[in-house]
């Protein structure tokens, strides 16, 4: 078992790099530029300054999450390689994009494209599908289950606390990723609790290893750092009691 904590932090700009990572002291996901058309087109053509501002940088990247770009086109082919040449480039395993929305009567066909993009593009292993439960996305949980297909397990996108340790208990080996953090009624996104390091525990029981990424929303960033170490000790506690 291998659990290895960090926190999720993004930019959206080039000059944002060093304002945003400079201070940095534990290890990340990188969030890449989050609109495909706003923010992504604009930097897609520096994929090298990306790269060489983290190779000579001290932040220890454990993922990426990619632009917000619909995986059901054409163009997934286009910045889903991009985003593999950096993934390459820093060492990662693991991409983590969204399943987007669409019209529903569209579903099967589309998932059939997504597996097929995954399938045709080098380095597609790489992606895992983000758990949202709306059945406007083109996958569910359950459909990325169906599918077999590599997850990303958001423990706040599933409001369900026994769905998400079924998840846990039956689709282990293709969890790829952990986006944890708290939820309450219908905020999400919120500081570790009590029932995150129970999932990091289910996580531990199963023998699995990836990285747990802390996702919270952004008036919760000053905790980061405390919390990616609580977590961490939690991960050492278990392995001790192991």
């Amino acid at each position: 078992m291998t659990i290895e904590t960090g926190a999720r932090v993004s930019f959206n700009f080039i000059d944002q790099l060093p304002e945003r990572f400079s201070e940095v002291d534990f290890p990340i996901e990188l969030a890449l530029p989050w609109l495909y058309r706003k923010y992504w087109l604009s930097v897609e053509g520096r994929i090298s300054e990306i790269i060489d501002f983290f190779v000579h940088s001290q932040v220890r990247v454990l993922t990426l999450h990619a632009t917000q770009g619909r995986i059901t086109e054409e163009d997934f082919l286009s910045w889903g390689s991009l985003t593999v040449e950096i993934a390459r480039a820093l060492g990662v395993k693991n991409i983590t994009v969204h399943p987007n929305k669409l019209n529903r009567k569209k579903k099967e066909k589309s998932q059939e494209k997504v597996e097929d993009f995954i399938r045709r593009m080098e380095g597609g292993e790489m992606f895992s599908i983000e758990t949202f439960t709306s059945k406007k996305r083109v996958f569910t949980p359950e459909e990325v289950i169906n599918w077999s297909l590599p997850m990303t397990l958001d423990t706040s996108h599933i409001h369900s606390d026994r769905r998400v340790f079924d998840i846990i208990d039956n689709y282990s080996s293709k969890i790829r990723a952990v986006h944890l953090s708290g939820r309450d009624g219908g905020h999400q996104h919120l500081p570790v609790d009590g029932f995150c390091l129970e999932v990091v525990e289910s996580l531990a029981n199963r023998n699995w290893s990836g990285p747990v990424i802390l996702e919270y929303l952004p008036q919760y960033h000053d905790r980061l750092a405390k919390d990616v170490k609580k977590v961490e000790e939690h991960v050492k506690n278990l392995k001790g009691g192991s």
